[in-house]
């Protein structure tokens, strides 16, 4: 990313914008501004670059970091009222804070020190406004191409992330690409491991990436119990636990045995003498 990217980055956003949309480049009065502004006017001015390392990375290699400034401005007349000319301030801070955050909706990363500052009774048409100035950092620079002899080209991506552990590379990535490279390699076919399954602390299976398992669940072939909070619950058999049978002769109860656990093949033998 060029100081000209940059320039046309912040360009598009302004003359996207709903009323703060008339872009201007005037560093030179004399030779750069036109005779009338439409106004309201956002002018780009003189830029500051500062070339940084970035704290922590080994690969050496520099950004460019640009401090930007954009005049943002009305004509509220010769004979403005201090009621005018705040409201014209207030409306061009609007609109710095406007330009701003969508730069930060694409650039978060890049987009800092920003500062507004009020402006008023400029030039000769009383202009008001405010004075936005942020930094916006590039890529990585390098040299590429023929600038010296012999070329010495760019790294590839790939080398330059070679040189990092994944710390480094997860702080220069946004909220966006971590969420995109989480679901690109744990969706189905990434390198993600695979689940093993427990029961009360026993292995019994495992499940690939973004698969699934069916535990059947079963007593006398039927499937039983439910899942309470985070537990499977199979009730008990039936009946109270253990208990006391009967013993009848032509229909007519004449004793007990037990005893028995009803979950349980319990065996009764009667000796008839």
């Amino acid at each position: 990313m060029t100081a000209s990217d940059i320039r046309n980055i912040i360009k598009t956003v302004v003359e996207a914008h709903v009323t703060h949309n008339n872009w201007y480049s005037i560093w030179s009065v004399a030779k750069d501004r036109e005779s009338e502004l439409t106004y309201p006017a956002v002018i780009w001015g003189q830029w500051t670059g500062r070339l940084d390392e970035n704290p922590g990375e080994i690969s050496g290699a520099l950004y460019l970091n640009q401090l930007c400034r954009l005049l943002i401005i009305t004509d509220v007349g010769t004979n403005r009222t201090p009621e005018q000319r705040d409201q014209a301030v207030e409306d061009a801070n609007n609109a710095a804070t406007d330009i701003i955050l969508s730069l930060r909706a694409t650039y978060a990363e890049r987009i800092g020190n920003v500062v507004i500052s009020t402006q008023f009774d400029g030039y000769g048409a009383l202009e008001t406004g405010v004075l936005l100035s942020f930094t916006f950092k590039s890529d990585a620079l390098c040299l590429d191409g023929d600038e010296f002899n012999p070329p010495e080209d760019c790294p590839t991506f790939a080398e330059l992330i070679a040189l990092l552990e994944w710390a480094g590379i997860k702080a220069d990535m946004s909220v966006g690409q971590i969420a995109d490279a989480t679901a690109d390699l744990c969706t189905g076919g990434g390198p993600c491991e695979d689940a093993t399954v427990l029961i009360n602390g026993t292995e019994i299976d495992t499940i690939v990436s973004g698969g699934s398992l069916d535990i059947p669940v079963l007593q006398d072939g039927s499937p039983v119990g439910s899942l309470v909070g985070s537990e499977w619950i199979v009730p008990p058999c039936g009946g109270d636990c253990p208990y006391d049978g009967i013993i009848q002769i032509n229909g007519v109860p004449v004793d007990t045995f037990g005893p028995f656990d009803p979950c349980d093949n319990n065996t009764l033998t009667i000796n008839i003498n």
